[in-house]
């Protein structure tokens, strides 16, 4: 799981085969479960920046990864 986002409000933790969920930290609630974002368990999740960031990447057990944003419309 990581922390990310321009304010560091969001959880990013993988969640079943293949799947992850945003969760919004200032709120305390869950955002979205992203379906399908793998064909397998996800395995490490890292933000893509040390002071924040609109993204952040996503690796599963077979090698594959994918990097996501974090928010709707990153710039």
């Amino acid at each position: 799981m990581t922390i990310t986002g321009e304010r560091q409000d969001l959880l990013i933790s993988g969640l079943g085969e293949g799947n992850f969920m945003v969760f919004g930290l200032d709120k305390r609630n869950q955002h979205d479960i992203i379906q399908g974002a793998h064909d397998v368990k996800i395995v490490q999740i890292v933000n893509l920046s040390r002071n924040g960031s609109k993204y952040f990447a996503t690796r599963c057990t077979d090698g594959d990864f994918s990097i996501w944003s974090a928010y709707p419309h990153p710039d």
